[in-house]
């Protein structure tokens, strides 16, 4: 179980930043669609 767990703190460290730059993204796209 503590593999697993390691195992997804990992994956999540070296996503994050994709992660984050794609939630961002959205979240422009998200506000000009509303602005219009």
């Amino acid at each position: 179980m503590l593999e697993v767990v390691s195992c997804v703190v990992q994956f999540i460290l070296e996503y994050h930043v994709s992660i984050h730059t794609f939630g961002c993204i959205f979240f422009l796209s998200t506000r000009k669609l509303l602005t219009f």
